[in-house]
C-alpha cells in the first residue's frame, strides 16, 4: 500500500488496504480487519468508487456482526445491497443479501427469511467459495437453512 499511496495511486492503496483487512480477518484480528476496511471505504468514497464502496460496506458489516453489532452489521449491509443491486452484479448481492439476513437472523424479528431467498434466487448456479459455504455455515446455525438452488 505504501508504494500505491508514494505513487499517488488513491485505488490501488484502496484495494490494498481491502486485502490486507481480508488477511487480518483471517488470522482472527477482527479490530485490525474492521479499520482497515474503514480506511479502504473512506478512499473508496472520496474517489467515488462504487464496486469499491459496496465492498467495504459489505465487509464491514460482516465483521460487526461478527462482533455482535447487530444494528451497525444491518446499516452496512443494507447499504451493500442497495449499491449491488444497483450496479446489477447478482453474485455480489447475493453474497451480501446472505450476510444481511445472518444479522436479521441474529436477535432479530425482521425479514431474514425473505433475504435469504433472494440471495439463493440470485446465487442460483453460481460457484461456491469458502466465503458462501461460511455464510452459509452461519444461516444454518442461525436457524435458517439454505435452500439449495
Amino acid at each position: 500500500m505504501s508504494v500505491h499511496r508514494r505513487a499517488g495511486n488513491r485505488l490501488g492503496e484502496a484495494y490494498g488496504l481491502g486485502g490486507l483487512a481480508a488477511l487480518e480477518r483471517e488470522e482472527g484480528d477482527h479490530e485490525t480487519a474492521l479499520l482497515a476496511h474503514r480506511a479502504a471505504l473512506r478512499l473508496f468514497e472520496e474517489l467515488g468508487t462504487t464496486p469499491g464502496i459496496a465492498d467495504a460496506r459489505g465487509a464491514i458489516g460482516d465483521l460487526l456482526l461478527l462482533r455482535g453489532d447487530i444494528p451497525g452489521a444491518r446499516r452496512e449491509l443494507e447499504s451493500a445491497v442497495r449499491l449491488l443491486k444497483d450496479l446489477g452484479h447478482p453474485v455480489a448481492e447475493g453474497t451480501a443479501r446472505l450476510r444481511l439476513a445472518a444479522a436479521l437472523a441474529t436477535g432479530s424479528d425482521l425479514p431474514a427469511a425473505e433475504q435469504q431467498r433472494l440471495a439463493d434466487s440470485l446465487l442460483s448456479g453460481a460457484a461456491t467459495g469458502p466465503e458462501l459455504r461460511e455464510l452459509r455455515a452461519r444461516l444454518d446455525a442461525l436457524g435458517l437453512p439454505a435452500q439449495d438452488a
